[in-house]
């Protein structure tokens, strides 16, 4: 509410934490005294503030070779690679999806003339989670000349609660297709994966079974 006369420091002391005096634009106003706004804690708040805190939980933990793979996307405009990280864990832990990711040490590729296909042998580390090999597939597509490995594609706008609109965006997907056969290897802590002649160099993903490419 804007004041007829300047604001005197004796209302500001008498009134204070009932009525909040200050200049906007130069006019003298008040307003309400500023509370603190509390939370309806909904079960989807509480829901949302778990997924964050176990989302910042997993980023402490994973490997260095899954941060380095970053490198290798494109950033969509106006986000990080530090957004894409934290949205890709929320949203495989939103649906149930999230899975310890390989820690790769080395990938070799072993091929034999005139034979259909070839095997791409993935050494890991072992998994801090044993029962990561059982919920996890591989996709593999043959790596480009150029530029980098993976891209994201912008599917439309999306709006937040405050009416802001943003980018919606989603992984892009398009060529990748299952290896012939995959086989996790406890003992030496490698994946062997079958694939076609000359389909390397390759991008190798690596998801959840119950997950959609």
């Amino acid at each position: 509410m804007k004041l007829a006369q300047p604001i005197a420091l004796n209302s500001i002391a008498t009134l204070r934490h009932v009525a909040d005096f200050y200049y906007w634009k130069g006019i003298p106003v008040v307003r309400k005294w500023p509370r603190r706004p509390v939370q309806p804690n909904s079960d989807a708040q509480v829901q949302s503030r778990k997924l964050f805190v176990q989302m910042h939980q997993i980023l402490k933990t994973l490997p260095l070779s899954w941060h380095q793979a970053w490198q290798q996307v494109a950033l969509p405009h106006g986000r990080s690679a530090e957004d894409l990280k934290r949205k890709h864990i929320v949203w495989a832990l939103s649906r149930g999806l999230w899975i310890d990711p390989p820690d790769i040490v080395s990938v070799a590729v072993t091929s034999m003339p005139d034979w259909p296909t070839e095997e791409i042998v993935v050494n890991c580390r072992p998994y801090t989670d044993p029962t990561a090999p059982a919920n996890t597939i591989w996709r593999f597509r043959t790596q480009p000349d150029t530029g980098k490995l993976i891209s994201y594609d912008m599917i439309g706008l999306a709006r937040t609660r405050q009416n802001y609109y943003y980018n919606s965006i989603r992984l892009q997907v398009d060529g990748f297709t299952a290896p012939t056969t995959q086989t996790w290897s406890a003992a030496t802590s490698s994946w062997t994966l079958e694939v076609p002649q000359n389909a390397t160099p390759a991008i190798l993903l690596a998801y959840h079974k119950d997950g959609d490419l």
